[in-house]
């Protein structure tokens, strides 16, 4: 029996993924889709890829001249086939220490350097193996599935191999393995006893069949965020599934009272766990669908978007917090799914008579795919940067320093804040930009002579060569009276105060800057007692007035930033002819 994933590829033919990963919180955006198909040799039938730690997208390639493939991210192709065997089939492809991948058409597992140096073994499987399925794993190592054997297999670093049997259950077929949170390796096993497997770093395994149904065929597996493993079960119930790290399986199918059930005739195909914290999964039943399923069990169904003929197959989840997948239906198409259920299927781009099938995230921001249509190609999907608006901070009754996210998402990008006292907005403050990347940055600016009183309403907008995309609208209340600062000196009996605006807060320029100068006498103090004469108020070194104590200084000609205040006191002991003086100083800013 063929594992799940040989299973869905002879069903659709040559029927291969493709989507690209898209960008922000805000709707859908059209996406640019770009093929590539020079340097692929004649009769190319790519399978698998993934982004590698080089900065490129590796791929195997089934076709007449099996080979690995390597794109870069301007879409130059090479392929490689020195040091394949003759009956080299190349399968799964993922990261170790170097790129590895599993041959089961050859029975062996091989490395391929940047440089495209290509080694196979066998030392170490077992005499029939169909090494399948990898899995990065503790301690460095890479873990497959043998289906052939009714094995797992562990690879080291160095590439010593190493497979394992006991604790299988008799005609197990392993298929797809993950590692899971509580640092062992978790697998489906959909042989004659249908099973859930658990292997530790040393190769401990045990298999768990209770809660699964009695024609179960569990296919993929993924670690979700509340700790636990969720599978797919294709058979003739079909369902998700639950298993815990203490092996309890829970299957949720048509008969869960946990809310609207999966439909008729459907069968579920990839699953992923999604930036919500929900699991997401394909259906390419009757009717096809994009299907939800809670921590808590409850499933949901979303069709509306798709194409009358949708084959949704392969599902990632994006960096922009929607889910991106392929649908090998007719028409062919990359599809976006945000996480309310909102479908949008793009088509412009590909190839005619594509077969979109294998999706990744690339490192560059973009996301790849495989087409293994009429004219077989290795796709890239760019959209404009993912945006989320961020908090309001440092509030004063005319000023707010607002904040964001930016993924520029592989292009250059330029940021700005949107702002006004309606939701109209009306004003703008660019921020910083920010260089071609893959991962989000903060960015932020500081919005001032704002309207007091009123509520402020603002948003982040980002534009790069593929579009601009907005957060959403948020608002803040202007804060209340800045709080004070206060400056104290004892001068014989007396206390002085000296009372200015928070540093927190600023005076705006034309604004008028408010100063509190108190003496107060101290209790039963025996002390001389002061006779004061006068008090001298200095910006920046710079008289400005003399008394009375409270006073309304104008800071117009001053440049925002922090400044200093001196107030000078000049002062007599009664009795004494004698004056002195003391100094007291105080910061403030402008903004």
């Amino acid at each position: 029996m063929l594992c799940r994933v040989w299973r869905r590829r002879l069903a659709t033919l040559s029927a291969l993924g493709v989507v690209m990963l898209g960008v922000t919180v805000v709707g859908a955006r059209a996406a640019t889709i770009t093929e590539f198909s020079r340097g692929l040799s004649p009769g190319a039938a790519p399978f698998d890829l993934f982004a590698g730690p080089d900065g490129n997208v590796w791929f195997t390639d089934e076709g007449m001249t099996p080979a690995l493939g390597r794109v870069t991210s301007t879409g130059t192709i090479n392929e490689y086939s020195s040091g394949l065997g003759v009956s080299a089939d190349p399968y799964d492809i993922v990261a170790g220490s170097d790129v590895w991948f599993s041959d089961p058409g050859s029975g062996e597992v091989g490395r391929i350097t940047p440089s495209g140096t290509i080694t196979e073994s066998s030392t170490g499987l077992d005499p029939g193996s169909t090494p399948t399925d990898l899995a990065p794993g503790p301690n460095g190592n890479l873990w497959f599935t043998d289906p052939g054997n009714g094995e797992i297999g562990r690879i080291t670093p160095s590439g010593t191999i190493t497979e394992y049997s006991n604790g299988l259950d008799p005609g197990s077929e392993p298929d797809a393995i993950v590692a899971g949170p509580d640092g062992n390796m978790w697998f489906t096993d959909a042989g004659s006893t249908p099973a859930i497997g658990r292997v530790t770093p040393a190769g401990a395994i045990t298999e768990f069949t209770t809660g699964l149904s009695p024609s179960a065929s569990p296919g993929e597996i993924v670690a979700a965020r509340d700790g636990d493993l969720w599978f797919t079960d294709d058979g003739s119930t079909p369902a998700i599934g639950e298993i815990t790290p203490a092996g309890t399986i829970t299957e949720f199918s048509l008969a869960t009272p946990y809310g609207v059930e999966l439909s008729p005739g459907s069968v579920p195909g990839d699953l992923v766990a999604g930036p919500d914290g929900n699991l997401w999964f394909t259906e390419t039943g009757s009717p096809a669908a994009i299907g939800r399923i809670t921590p808590a069990g409850l499933v949901s169904q979303y069709t509306a978007g798709l194409g009358a003929g949708s084959q949704p197959d392969d599902l990632v989840a994006g960096p922009d917090g929607n889910l991106w997948f392929t649908d090998s239906g007719s028409p062919p198409a990359i599809g976006q799914i945000a996480p309310e259920g909102t479908i949008t299927e793009y088509t412009a781009g590909l190839t005619p008579a594509s077969a979109p099938y294998a999706i990744v995230p690339g490192t560059d921001g973009n996301l790849w795919f495989l087409d293994d249509g009429a004219t077989p190609a290795i796709g890239e999907v760019q959209l404009p940067p993912a945006v989320t608006t961020g908090a309001a901070s440092e509030l004063t009754t005319t000023s707010a320093i607002v904040s964001g996210t930016v993924n520029p998402l592989g292009a250059g990008t330029t940021t700005a804040f949107h702002y006004g006292p309606t939701p109209a907005l009306g004003s703008t403050r660019a921020s910083i930009p920010l260089a071609a990347g893959a991962s989000a940055e903060t960015v932020a600016a500081t919005l001032s002579g704002l309207p007091r009183g009123q509520e402020i309403y603002y948003e982040l907008t980002a534009t790069s060569s593929f579009g601009t995309t907005s957060g959403a609208t948020d608002t803040y209340t202007p804060g209340a009276a800045p709080r004070e600062e206060i400056t104290r000196a004892r001068l014989d009996n007396q206390l002085i105060t000296l009372t200015t605006p928070s540093l927190r807060s600023c005076t705006a320029k034309g604004a008028a800057l408010t100063a509190i100068l108190t003496s107060t006498t101290i209790p039963k103090s025996r002390r001389p007692k002061l006779h004061f004469k006068r008090a001298v108020f200095s910006l920046d070194g710079k008289t400005v007035r003399h008394l009375p104590a409270q006073l309304s200084l104008r800071v117009g000609g001053l440049r925002p930033g922090l400044h200093r205040l001196e107030v000078r006191l000049s002062y007599r002991e009664r009795g004494h002819k004698q004056a002195a003086s003391k100094t007291l100083k105080a910061r403030f800013r402008v903004c």
